[in-house]
């Protein structure tokens, strides 16, 4: 798994539905420095938050 592809993909579906890191952060509950690493490719997201909470449905807009 090429994490920092992954980062990638995470920052441009968060930039398409205009979401701030922090915005996203409150919505997946994690902090904007946590998504900041792993649009680095620092860290992954947990596979338990992205199962759990539609993850991608929440940085697609696609959910609440």
């Amino acid at each position: 798994m090429d994490q920092v592809k992954i980062g990638a993909f995470i920052a441009e579906l968060r930039k398409e539905n205009n979401l701030t890191q922090q915005a996203l952060g409150d919505k997946l509950g994690v902090t904007n420095k946590t998504i900041s690493r792993w649009e680095t490719g620092v860290y992954m997201p947990d596979i338990a938050n992205a199962g759990s909470g539609n993850f991608y449905g929440v940085i697609n807009g696609k959910s609440s």
